[in-house]
């Protein structure tokens, strides 16, 4: 057959090609994605402005988790621009599960405790 393979048929999204599919999308959705930037500017600099205390349980879980909040949102933005749909949707789960760990830290002091005691249960049951 006379089927014209591209270099992204042939070795998909770690292929040379990839830079151009970018280009495509990161244009086409020019508004969105500069939002996104955007966002990820002041995220980027709330971080720096976290001080985590290794005294204060809640605190340091706080800051670990808005980093893996961060993270998983930077991931998802290049995912996203490089089109790839299946992996994109996996990390903003992921942000999704750790926000949620996020506000239950917020709204339970306790909370950091009982997620180590639960993970030490765990871990001994094996």
């Amino acid at each position: 057959s006379n089927i014209c393979m591209t270099t992204l048929d042939e070795e998909g999204f770690i292929s040379e090609e990839i830079n151009e599919k970018k280009d495509k999308i990161l244009k086409e959705y020019s508004e969105l994605f500069s939002l996104t930037r955007q966002i990820n500017q002041i995220a980027q600099k709330i971080q720096y402005l976290l001080s985590p205390n290794s005294r204060d349980p809640q605190r340091l879980l706080a800051t670990i988790l808005y980093r893996r909040i961060l993270d998983f949102y930077q991931g998802a933005y290049n995912l996203a621009s490089m089109g790839m749909d299946g992996p994109f949707k996996v990390l903003l789960r992921s942000q999704i599960e750790a926000y949620a760990l996020l506000k239950a830290n917020e709204v339970d002091s306790n909370f950091f405790k009982e997620m180590v005691i639960d993970y030490d249960y765990r871990r001994l049951q094996y």
